[in-house]
C-alpha cells in the first residue's frame, strides 16, 4: 500500500511539473507573438492605445473613464485624450486641447532590449498648439505616453496597446 502511494505521488509530481513547463512555454510563445504583432503595428503606423490613467504635471495619477485613446494611422494622428493642467494661451471658447485629428511632421522609432519594445516620438501641429508625443510601448502590451506642448503643461498617460482589429493584448 505504501509503495502504491509513493508511485502515485511520483506520477502526480511528474504530471504537475510537465504541465507547469507546458504552461510556461505557452506563455513565452504567446508573449513572442504579442511582441511581433506590436512591432508590426509600429512599423505599419497602424495602432491605437486605449487610456487607463493620466497624470498632470503637478497632480496625482487618476483613472480616466472609458473611451479615451490615441490612434496612429499612417501619417495621421487621432488624439482623443483628456487634459488637466495649466494652459498659457487658450483660443476663444476654450479650444479643443488634446482632442484633434492632425498630420504628423515626424515619426521616429527606437527599439530597446530588456522588456521595452519601442520608443516612438512624433510631432503634430494644430491651429492651437504644437504637440510632441513620446510613447514607450512594452512587449506586454502596456504603453506610457508623454505629451509636451508649447502653450500648456505636459501630461502623461498610461494605457494598453490595441490592434487595428479592435482587440487588446
Amino acid at each position: 500500500m505504501r509503495k502504491c502511494l509513493l508511485i502515485l505521488l511520483a506520477v502526480l509530481t511528474l504530471l504537475t511539473s510537465a504541465c507547469a513547463t507546458g504552461n510556461k512555454l505557452e506563455r513565452e510563445q504567446r508573449q513572442i507573438r504579442l511582441a511581433q504583432r506590436i512591432e508590426q503595428g509600429i512599423k505599419e503606423r497602424d495602432f491605437s492605445i486605449s487610456i487607463l490613467r493620466m497624470k498632470a504635471l503637478y497632480g496625482q495619477p487618476m483613472q480616466v473613464s472609458y473611451g479615451y485613446d490615441l490612434t496612429v494611422r499612417g501619417d495621421t494622428v487621432i488624439s482623443n485624450l483628456p487634459y488637466v493642467g495649466e494652459v498659457y494661451r487658450v483660443p476663444y471658447g476654450g479650444g479643443k486641447g488634446l482632442v484633434f485629428t492632425g498630420m504628423m511632421s515626424s515619426y521616429d522609432v527606437t527599439y530597446h532590449p530588456n522588456g521595452q519594445l519601442a520608443h516612438i516620438a512624433f510631432q503634430v501641429t494644430t491651429d492651437e498648439d504644437t504637440f510632441e508625443y513620446r510613447i514607450d510601448l512594452y512587449n506586454n502590451g502596456k504603453a506610457m505616453i508623454d505629451v509636451y506642448a508649447i502653450q500648456r503643461n505636459s501630461i502623461s498617460f498610461d494605457g494598453e496597446f490595441e490592434f487595428k482589429d479592435g482587440t487588446g493584448y
